[in-house]
């Protein structure tokens, strides 16, 4: 065809018509006979290892990909042991952990993720003691790996692997890098775990607390709110912070709930979280009560938090009117009347 003259034109050509064979296959050994068509897959295969033979393969008849299965690992560009990887989770068969571990092995960091992953979705507990023998024995990426992957496996083999996790997060030397891997999985379990336990060091938790801000999700705000009620000041501050930068309509309450906090640093921070929202009742509310904070700091921090909220409405400047009219605070009184005035609702 005149489209294909150039190589790179043929190869392209190539390649769409052997996709469109092995759709072809696909739909006939699925309707008729599928020894026939693994069979032409299979023999097409030892010619030309192209991926998509390896997961037709794998699709139709997974006991067929054993004895090619290494052509695809051994080949010396990573693209190999990625489709490796894909056509062994098809499987779903244990008899793939032994491969995955050996593509995990490898240098390539994305392809040993993979596949360290996709050891946690084969069926039955070797998956699980494959990913407990790392957690065990290795250190750096593939630990990681493998404490993200421990997310994925079923709810019924996860028990023991877990434990093992939250070993590696309540040591005191566990490492950011660990921590945020498992917030980027939504991996919210070991941190439960961790801001629960009383004997886990407390910079260790603000640790893990740092880490859910920057998953920043639902899940995280769950798992944050645990350390607002924590004995130790510093990891409180942190669970304030760490809601307040997710922000999300959930962490108001309990923003509100941490100015009742004995420490002034965090009430601070409360405050300091509550100008990021709307001015809703709730928030309002809130604010206005800390302007009669026992602290000074806390109380600037609440007067200054109305020139963030945005267009003023009628219960934003009666707070402020009262507070001028009325605050035995010097610095309130003008701050309130200064913001009126910015506003033109001075009158």
């Amino acid at each position: 065809h005149t489209r294909c003259a150039d190589v790179t034109g043929v190869q392209t050509c190539a390649l769409r018509s052997v996709l469109k064979a092995l759709n072809s296959l696909k739909l006939l050994g699925r309707k008729h006979n599928i020894k026939d068509a693994t069979g032409i897959i299979f023999e097409r295969i030892q010619e030309t290892p192209y991926s998509e033979f390896l997961i037709a393969l794998a699709q139709l008849d997974k006991e067929r990909i054993w004895p090619v299965i290494d052509r695809f690992i051994n080949m010396p560009d990573r693209r190999g042991q990625n489709v490796a990887v894909r056509a062994l989770v098809l499987t779903k068969d244990k008899k793939a952990i032994g491969y995955l571990s050996k593509i995990a092995s490898f240098d390539d960091m994305e392809n040993s993720k993979l596949a360290i992953w996709a050891i946690a979705k084969i069926d039955g507990p070797e998956g699980a003691e494959a990913l407990i023998k790392y957690l065990r024995e290795e250190s750096g990426p593939r630990r990681i790996f493998a404490a993200q992957a421990v997310n994925f496996l079923p709810e019924n083999e996860r028990a023991k692997a877990q434990e093992e996790v939250e070993k590696i997060v309540k040591g005191p030397d566990v490492s950011d890098e660990m921590l945020f891997a498992l917030a980027q999985v939504s991996y919210m379990e070991p941190f439960k775990s961790l801001l629960t336990d009383k004997s886990v060091e407390p910079a260790v938790k603000v640790k893990a607390l740092r880490s859910l801000a920057i998953a920043g999700t639902e899940k995280a705000v769950e798992i944050a709110c645990i350390g607002i009620d924590d004995s130790v000041p510093d990891v409180r501050l942190e669970a304030i912070n760490t809601l307040a930068s997710i922000a999300t309509e959930n962490t108001i309450p309990y923003l509100i709930r941490a100015l009742g906090d004995k420490e002034p640093e965090i009430r601070k921070a409360a405050v300091n979280g509550l100008s990021g929202f709307s001015p809703t009742e709730p928030v309002l509310s809130a604010l206005s009560a800390a302007l009669d904070d026992t602290d000074e700091g806390v109380r600037r921090a609440a007067i200054d938090a109305f020139l963030q909220l945005g267009e003023p409405n009628d219960e934003m400047v009666s707070i402020l009117k009262n507070a001028s009219a009325k605050s035995t605070d010097p610095y309130i009184s003008e701050k309130a009347l200064y913001i009126l005035k910015l506003w033109g609702k001075d009158k």
